[in-house]
């Protein structure tokens, strides 16, 4: 789900930038690191099983805190099927897949599963809520499935004993590295955390640099993507107000494990609609040197914006001056008519798969 934006890009760069910047934002907090830690190697540290149930989720539910734009156009379009759906499958190339494994089950027994994973030259390192396992590229699981906190067990602070999901993993092809990420929310002093791992080499079975960035608010729904100059991030955040909030990571820095790495905020203001973003990511051959990172948010009609469309922002990162830093809009695309509704089910549960219940 975090790997779809790269034709996003290569739209953005191709089309004109000299659309009027409607928004454009300023840094509201630049910080480094509170807490830094290099492990041992994770094969050898300490295992947290599943099913351990630590502080965060007795009652084995993840509660997702959930903001709905409200419809306030009624006869928004599409009136009808959606006018550009796909209605058949088109030819491949490829001829399906070399390997079929069973990834991680719900171990931990919670809803929902926020499965999320990345392959790398030689491994495929896949972690759900609340637990994670790491395969080798012949099917063969190397390691797990463990509770998502071994990975940061004996980093010591105010989320210690919680393990609070929304867990993300990228493989940073350029550095040939691991990223690992999960939020601290339910914490003993009431404060909030983004715990970051970089591995210090390409496997991840060896040692990991940990670091642990603290948010003014609750830092829900976390989206990660990879590029030269940082590890981008949007959250949608919860506290007196409900908005969005887009991150930079110190990739330079992490990557050496130096634990001075920062993180430049954009907290956005209240009566603002930048939410449910996704930043761009990139595998394979990076962009050129320079290039911002592209993030996108999608906007309906239906609440009361006046056509369908696709929002491109381009965040600006400054090291030698972080408070320089820009995360500004940049192109409105309209697109064709579509229903971002999905159905009235709880969590949006009414796309049936098959052989499931």
């Amino acid at each position: 789900m975090k790997k779809t934006l790269l034709l996003v890009l290569i739209i953005a760069m191709s089309i004109s930038l000299a659309t009027a910047q409607t928004k454009s934002y300023t840094p509201t907090e630049v910080k480094k690191a509170t807490h830094f830690r290099k492990t041992p190697p994770l094969s050898e540290m300490t295992i947290i099983l599943p099913g351990e149930r630590d502080r965060s989720w007795k009652d084995g539910v993840i509660p997702n805190e959930v903001f709905d734009d409200q419809v306030v156009t009624k006869n928004a379009l599409p009136n009808g099927p959606d006018p550009v759906a796909q209605q058949t499958m088109g030819q491949t190339q490829h001829k399906g897949p070399h390997i079929n494994i069973a990834g991680v089950g719900n171990v931990n027994g919670v809803y929902p599963p926020d499965t999320d994973g990345d392959v790398g030259p030689d491994h495929y390192f896949q972690m759900i809520n609340l637990s994670f396992a790491i395969w080798d590229k012949e099917g063969n699981k190397l390691y797990g499935p463990v509770d998502n906190s071994t990975l940061w067990n004996g980093f010591i602070g105010p989320w210690t004993g919680t393990n609070d999901g929304d867990p993300i993993v990228l493989y940073d092809s350029e550095a040939d590295r691991w990223m690992a990420s999960q939020f601290a929310i339910n914490t003993g002093n009431g404060t909030y955390w983004q715990l970051i791992a970089i591995s210090e080499t390409g496997d991840p079975l060896g040692s990991w640099y940990q670091y642990a960035f603290e948010f003014p608010a609750f830092n829900d729904y976390p989206h990660f993507g990879v590029w030269q100059d940082a590890y981008y991030a949007t959250f949608n955040m919860f506290g007196e107000y409900f908005r969005g909030a887009a991150a930079a990571f110190e990739r330079d820095k992490m990557l050496i494990g130096d634990p001075n790495a920062q993180m430049v905020l954009f907290d956005m203001p209240d009566f603002t609609d930048q939410h449910n973003m996704l930043p761009a990511d990139f595998d394979g051959p990076p962009p050129p040197s320079g290039t911002p990172n592209y993030f996108i948010n999608f906007k309906d009609d239906a609440w009361g914006y006046a056509t369908d469309r696709l929002v491109i922002w381009e965040f600006i990162t400054d090291w030698d001056m972080p408070f320089a830093s820009v995360f500004q809009e940049i192109q409105v695309l309209d697109t064709e008519p579509f229903e971002a509704f999905l159905c009235d089910a709880p969590r949006w549960r009414c796309i049936h798969q098959p052989n499931t219940g």
